[in-house]
């Protein structure tokens, strides 16, 4: 029994001496006490980007000094940008890379440059943008053991587009068997018209099938999409979330849908067609398109949907323009005095109208039964 005793005691005063040891060898990382300099570029550096400059070149070329946590660690680093004078009160991250170096392209510095300037209501002016450049080290998984190096400065020119590119508004297409493209979503599906006071509020006055019905987001993918039922939609955002059931049209007939993305509604409501004209030819004509006001560029229509035209790929530009029937200017089939650029409505014999704001190849989308339209950038 005594030898028992002596036994666990040697065992317990080894275990302290290991702890004790074990204590000693443990060492906390904490970054160096002094501070950390951007080596390149020097503050004050200035980057002139134009319409011609190769956008793959390498703009800027940052390194800076090492930082030293006590103890051999992986160290990461932060790029922040931040508009100068703001003390990075809200830091644009640019990357984060475990070396001392990082080359920006300069698509990618202008873009970064820009977006500190500029919102969807505000566009970029060529006035030079003054950044306030950092370098934040951590280390770990958690990023913990923050340290930042000193900020410099580099000052941004970069250019207004000769021809800014085309504003693609978010857009709702059709699919499934009750519209005319079936469950093939990228087979030149019918767009809802988008109301001109909101942007959230989508109309498709046409012929339907019997059958189920969807609404794609992005033409050709199969999510953002909505499904539905009762009246209200089920938003899809990606591919991996779970499928909406579909909208069910019990008999085909003229509708009017009206699709709501904001309020997750939809309504469908029988309209009558019977008293509607009719029409061999709709086109767009003016001096936006080609042919200026000699000849009209035509739209085609399907024998399902005979009051909705489309054309695909028309080169149009930011001048006035207008729709009208059979190459001719004869009533009801006139239009113009469109609501807004891009997406409106018309009005039967109206004036001129400017139909887009950004000279480009668009696809154009005219409904004669209640003179809605539609210039979207034309699909690849």
């Amino acid at each position: 029994m005594k030898n028992t005793f002596k036994i666990l005691a040697a065992f317990i005063m080894i275990s302290g001496l290991w702890s004790c040891e074990s204590e000693d060898n443990f060492m906390i990382a904490e970054p160096q006490a002094n501070a950390f300099a951007i080596l390149t570029p020097d503050t004050g550096t200035a980057v002139t980007i134009t319409e011609a400059t190769p956008t793959a070149n390498t703009a800027l070329t940052l390194t800076w000094e090492d930082v030293t946590y006590g103890t051999p660690t992986l160290v990461n680093y932060t790029v922040e940008f931040a508009l100068n004078g703001t003390d990075f009160a809200n830091p644009t991250v640019i990357t984060t890379v475990p070396d001392t170096r990082y080359a920006m392209t300069f698509a990618d510095l202008d873009a970064k440059a820009k977006a500190l300037v500029t919102t969807p209501e505000i566009p970029y002016d060529g006035s030079p943008i003054a950044i306030d450049v950092r370098i934040k080290s951590s280390i770990g998984t958690t990023a913990s053991e923050e340290k930042y190096s000193e900020v410099t400065t580099i000052v941004v020119t970069s250019f207004i587009p000769t021809n800014p590119p085309l504003i693609d508004y978010p857009q709702l297409y059709l699919v499934g068997p009750a519209s005319e493209a079936g469950w093939a979503n990228g087979a030149d599906n019918q767009p809802m018209f988008r109301d001109a006071n909101n942007d959230k509020l989508f109309i498709l006055t046409a012929y339907f099938n019997a059958g189920q019905l969807k609404f794609l987001a992005k033409y050709g993918q199969w999510a953002p999409q909505y499904g539905g039922g009762g009246g209200f939609l089920v938003f899809r955002p990606t591919e991996s979330d779970p499928d909406p059931s579909p909208i069910d049209i019990a008999t085909a007939g003229y509708y009017t849908v009206t699709v709501d993305t904001q309020a997750l509604t939809y309504s469908i409501v029988p309209y009558d067609a019977s008293g509607a004209a009719s029409f061999d030819s709709v086109g767009i004509i003016g001096t936006g398109t080609s042919d200026d006001w000699t000849s009209d560029q035509n739209l085609t229509a399907t024998p399902q949907n005979p009051h909705l035209w489309k054309a695909r790929g028309l080169e149009l530009t930011a001048e006035n323009v207008k729709f009208r029937a059979n190459d001719q200017w004869a009533l009801p089939g006139n239009w113009g005095a469109g609501t807004f650029e891009l997406f409106g409505k018309t009005s039967i014999d109206g004036g001129d109208f400017k139909a887009v704001d950004v000279n480009g190849t668009y696809d154009v989308y005219f409904n004669d039964l209640d003179g809605r339209y539609a210039f979207l950038p034309a699909q690849q």
